[in-house]
C-alpha cells in the first residue's frame, strides 16, 4: 500500500505498478489485520471490509466505471475464570469429610462449547471420595491417583457467555499436615484446552484452595466402684468398673452446653474420641444412690489411679490435648454411703453385754466417729430412746469413741478396735453400755499408820451435796463392823470429787483390822480395807482403788 497508516483506509495509486493489466488479465492484492475487538454486538457479529477500485484509465486514456466489494469477518473474545474454594470447615480431623466448590465462569463473548477441568491434590494426605461421595458432576473416573479429569464440564451441552457452572469435589482427610508450610495441603484446579464457538482456545485459568488436617485426640477412661474409699483403684476394685453413668465433654470455655455425651459401658469404661487439639473439661453424673469419692487422693501418685471428679460438681480440672494425644487417666471414683449404729443402753448388770431384758435406751449420749481414711469426723447424739444413727458416710476405716464417764453414768462396754466400712455396708452393731454409779463415787481408799492411830484416806471422782460417809472397823474380814462415827462425815458436794480422811485413834497395835466406808443415803458399803497394825512408823500402808455399781437394798 502506499503508506501503512492505520486509519481504517489502505490507498495503493497503481496496483499494478510500472506495468499494466491485460484484457482478462487480473492481479491479486492480500491485506493482514490483527482481530482488534470483538464483532459479537453487531449485525451478524460481523465487521465488514470492503475493496473499491475507482479511477482505471486505460491505454486510450478512458476510464471504466468503478467497482467495489466487501468481506465480512467476525471475530470473537473467548475468556474462561476458574474459582476454587473449600466449603467445608479448617482445619478439620483425619477422618473427616473435605469439601471443595470450583466455579468456572464463560468471561468472553463467545459459546464455550467444550471446558475441560482438572483437578490435582496430595495422596498423602487426601483420599478422593467420601462415603461414596465423589463428584458433581461425575469426574472421568474415581481413581485416587492424584489428578482428576474431566473431558467437558459441559457435558453434552455448553456455556454462553457470562454462564458459569460449579464442579463439587469430596475428600476423606488421610494424614496429618502439620508439618507442611503453613501447616496446609494445596488443593489445585485447572480449566485448559477450552474451545469456543469458534473454533478458539481461551488462555486457560487455574485457581487453589488450601486445609488444615490434624490427627485426632481422645480421652478416657473409667468410672469405678471405690469399695474402701480411700480415693485410689486398688487392684480389686479394677473390675469394680461401674456401667450406665453419663458422662459429658464440655469445651472448657463453655461449660453450659455439653459438646459430647457418653455412657460407661464393658465395665466402667468411657471415651471420647476425634476430638481436636484443645481445653476440655469432662462431667460424670451420679446415678442414684451413689457419691463421688475423694479427689486426687494423697495415697497415690499416679493420676491413671486416682479419682478426678470434684465431689460436689463431678467435673475434673481443665484437660488440655495436643494433638493426636490420647489421654486416659480422667477417672472418677463412686461409693454408696455406709450407716453405722445404733443403740445405747442401760447395762443393768454391767456385763457388758445387752441381755434380752436391756432394752432401755440411754439418751444425750455424744457419740463420734472418724474416718480414719478420709480424716473426716461426725458427731452425733442419742435420742431419747437410746438410739443413734450415722448415715450418708463415705466408706473406710472407722474408730468410734463415747465416753467412759458421764453424769452418773459409767460406760461397762469397751471402745471397738478400728473398723473397715465398705462401699454400701449398714453396720446397726455398735453398741455400748452404761450402768449408773453410786452417787458418790470412791476412787481411792487407802491408810497410813501413825503413831497414835490407823490414818484413814479416800478420793471421790463425783460427788453431790448431802452426801455422807461413815466408818465402820472390825477384826474379822466378814464384819459386822463397829461404827466409828456415829455422827456421819459430810461430803463437800464437789462434782468432781473430793478428799477426805479420818484417824481412827482407838486402834492399837498388834493386830490387825478391818475398816468399811459406807456412803450415804446411797446406803452402800466399800470395803473391807485391811489394815495390819503393827509397830507404828510414817509411812503408808495397803491401798484399795475401788468401782462400785448402784446397790440397792
Amino acid at each position: 500500500s502506499d503508506d501503512n497508516n492505520d486509519d481504517g483506509t489502505i490507498n495503493w495509486a497503481d496496483v499494478t505498478g510500472a506495468g499494466s493489466l491485460a484484457p482478462g488479465a487480473s492481479t491479486t492484492v492480500t491485506l493482514h489485520f490483527t482481530a482488534k475487538a470483538s464483532t459479537q454486538q453487531l449485525a451478524n457479529d460481523q465487521t465488514i471490509n470492503t475493496a473499491r477500485v475507482d479511477g482505471v484509465i486505460d491505454e486510450n486514456g478512458d476510464s471504466p466505471t468503478g467497482a467495489e466489494d466487501s468481506a465480512p469477518v467476525e471475530i470473537g473474545n473467548p475468556s474462561v475464570a476458574i474459582s476454587k474454594t473449600r466449603t467445608s470447615t479448617s482445619p478439620v480431623l483425619v477422618g473427616d469429610e473435605v469439601v471443595f466448590s470450583i466455579v468456572i465462569t464463560n468471561t468472553g463473548d463467545t459459546i464455550l462449547n467444550t471446558v475441560p477441568l482438572t483437578d490435582t491434590y496430595d495422596t498423602t494426605y487426601l483420599t478422593y471420595g467420601f462415603g461414596g461421595a465423589y463428584a458433581s458432576p461425575a469426574s472421568d473416573d474415581n481413581n485416587d491417583d492424584g489428578t482428576i479429569n474431566w473431558a467437558d464440564v459441559t457435558g453434552a451441552g455448553s456455556l454462553a457467555p457470562g454462564a458459569s457452572t460449579t464442579v463439587t469435589l469430596h475428600f476423606t482427610a488421610k494424614a496429618s499436615t502439620q508439618q507442611l508450610p503453613n501447616q496446609q495441603t494445596i488443593n489445585t484446579a485447572r480449566v485448559d484446552g477450552v474451545i469456543d464457538e469458534n473454533g478458539e482456545s481461551p488462555t486457560g485459568a487455574e485457581d487453589t484452595a488450601p486445609v488444615e488436617i490434624l490427627t485426632p485426640a481422645s480421652l478416657g477412661d473409667f468410672v469405678w466402684e471405690d469399695m474402701n474409699g480411700d480415693g485410689v483403684q486398688n487392684a480389686a476394685e479394677n473390675t469394680a468398673g461401674i456401667d450406665g453413668v453419663t458422662v459429658e465433654l464440655y469445651d472448657a470455655g463453655n461449660l453450659t452446653t455439653p459438646i459430647a455425651t457418653t455412657v460407661t459401658s464393658g465395665g466402667g469404661a468411657y471415651s471420647f474420641q476425634h476430638l481436636f487439639p484443645g481445653n476440655y473439661v469432662v462431667k460424670f453424673i451420679k446415678p442414684t444412690g451413689y457419691e463421688f469419692t475423694l479427689k486426687d487422693s494423697p495415697l497415690t501418685t499416679l493420676d491413671s489411679k486416682d479419682s478426678d471428679a470434684d465431689q460436689t460438681t463431678g467435673m475434673t480440672d481443665v484437660i488440655t490435648l495436643t494433638e493426636g494425644q490420647n489421654d486416659t487417666k480422667w477417672d472418677a471414683g463412686l461409693y454408696r454411703p455406709v450407716t453405722i449404729g445404733d443403740f445405747i443402753f442401760r447395762d443393768v448388770n454391767a456385763n457388758k453385754i445387752q441381755d434380752a431384758g436391756e432394752t432401755t435406751g440411754v439418751p444425750g449420749v455424744p457419740i463420734q466417729i472418724a474416718n480414719q481414711t478420709t480424716g473426716d469426723v461426725f458427731n452425733a447424739t442419742s435420742t431419747v430412746t437410746g438410739y443413734y444413727l450415722f448415715d450418708g458416710l463415705p466408706p473406710g476405716v472407722y474408730t468410734i469413741t463415747v465416753p467412759a464417764q458421764l453424769p452418773l453414768l459409767i460406760r461397762t462396754t469397751d471402745l471397738p478396735a478400728p473398723f473397715l466400712m465398705q462401699s454400701g455396708d449398714v453396720d446397726l452393731t455398735k453398741d455400748f453400755g452404761y450402768i449408773n454409779p453410786t452417787a458418790v463415787e470412791i476412787a481411792d481408799l487407802w491408810y497410813d499408820i501413825k503413831a497414835n492411830g490407823v490414818l484413814l484416806q479416800w478420793t471421790t471422782s463425783q460427788e453431790a451435796a448431802g452426801d455422807m460417809f461413815r466408818i465402820y472397823r472390825s477384826l474379822d474380814p466378814q464384819g459386822p463392823g463397829k461404827l466409828l462415827t456415829p455422827e456421819p462425815l459430810y461430803a463437800a458436794g464437789n462434782p468432781t470429787g473430793s478428799s477426805y480422811y479420818y484417824l481412827d485413834t482407838t486402834a492399837g497395835p498388834g493386830a490387825t483390822y478391818y475398816y468399811w466406808i459406807e456412803v450415804q443415803p446411797q446406803n452402800s458399803l466399800i470395803g473391807p480395807l485391811e489394815v495390819p497394825y503393827g509397830v507404828p512408823a510414817p509411812g503408808g500402808g495397803g491401798a484399795l482403788t475401788l468401782f462400785t455399781p448402784l446397790v440397792l437394798r
